[in-house]
């Protein structure tokens, strides 16, 4: 019978090399899924971008995007007829919090670098470049918090 030696916690070249085998493969189950759902994340990657390129979440300043039509319903005076956006203080920026694409403007610059854009050069939404960061974003940060998990998982009690 062959045990498993158990890693230790000095155990550090390999339980970095097991890391990155476990983000390798993570990452590849992730990109290989067929799932895009792209709802309340549309523009984040374009909110990414306006906010690494022009320092402002305003959309409307730069990239040709709908401009909120307001509704009859007065507990949402600026919805927009796309749901995601609203326009405050006379400027079109993202609905939600911001948070995940100030995050994200990282990987969103990197994928720049690489020629994948959420807007066209005309101004308007690149909806094939803004799935492919946000899937990208989503695949990349999922494989990190598997190796977060898998972390916890080695910790001791």
């Amino acid at each position: 019978m062959v045990v498993a030696e158990a890693l230790q916690r000095d155990d550090g070249g390999r339980i970095l090399r097991l890391q990155i085998i476990v983000f390798l493969f993570s990452l590849a189950v992730f990109l290989a899924a067929p799932v895009i759902e792209v709802s309340d994340s549309r523009y984040t990657a374009l909110l990414s971008e306006s906010l690494w390129r022009h320092r402002m979440p305003e959309l409307d300043e730069y990239y040709k995007v709908p401009v909120p039509r307001p509704t009859r319903d007065p507990n949402r005076p600026g919805e927009a007829n796309e749901y995601q956006l609203v326009q405050a203080r006379g400027h079109v920026t993202y609905f939600f919090p911001h948070g995940t694409s100030m995050l994200s403007m990282p990987l969103v610059a990197a994928m720049n670098v690489a020629g994948v854009s959420a807007a066209k050069p005309d101004g308007h939404l690149n909806l094939a470049g803004e799935i492919r960061i946000g899937r990208t974003v989503a695949c990349v940060l999922m494989a990190g918090l598997t190796c977060v998990f898998l972390a916890t998982a080695m910790s001791p009690v």
